[in-house]
């Protein structure tokens, strides 16, 4: 970084040289106009990059349009990694908690494809046997309507069932 440079003079011998010292280098210059020029030379570079840089706002407290998350597209996305993950398996006790991670991890990688600036993924995935017994889930969350969202599917074959949400927060 050339503003990060630091420049230190130190005094040298009974000659009257001295030593500047440019972001670790030394060069040894007469007191001179070499001295002015190099200081002239800095001083220049250092208003070139100020007149480039042109600050931006960065506090941004909604989402733009486009930049929202949208459950339809998020719904899509969660009903086709169930079904691409357990279309023809059966149920398996040991094997569950392995393909739930494998489908929490896709389904979060599918929504990182999204490119949606300052969203935080949460995803969760439940898979049980097909005993034909009712299951009830629910979530309490706190947030803000306007820009957090959230989207669910539920994949059902002969042996399992499985409820797999994906929630989206808006990172103020």
């Amino acid at each position: 970084q050339r503003l990060g440079s630091v420049v230190k003079t130190v005094r040298a011998g009974k000659k009257g040289r001295q030593a500047h010292l440019i972001g670790g280098t030394e060069l040894a210059v007469a007191r001179s106009e070499r001295t002015q020029l190099v200081l002239n030379r800095l001083r220049h570079a250092t208003a070139d990059l100020m007149a480039e840089y042109e600050p931006t706002n960065t506090y941004v407290i909604r989402p733009t349009y486009q930049n929202k998350f949208k459950p339809g597209v998020v719904q899509e996305i969660i009903h086709s990694v169930l079904t691409a993950q357990l279309a023809g398996k059966t149920y398996s006790s040991a094997e569950a908690p392995t393909w739930t991670a494998a489908i929490c991890a896709a389904i979060r990688e599918k929504l990182k494809e999204l490119r949606l600036e300052r969203y935080k993924f949460t995803v969760q995935a439940v898979i049980g046997e097909q005993r034909g017994e009712g299951v009830k889930m629910a979530v309490r969350c706190l947030w803000d309507s306007d820009a957090d969202s959230y989207a669910q599917d539920v994949f059902m074959n002969e042996t399992l069932f499985c409820v797999a949400a994906a929630f989206g927060v808006y990172y103020y």
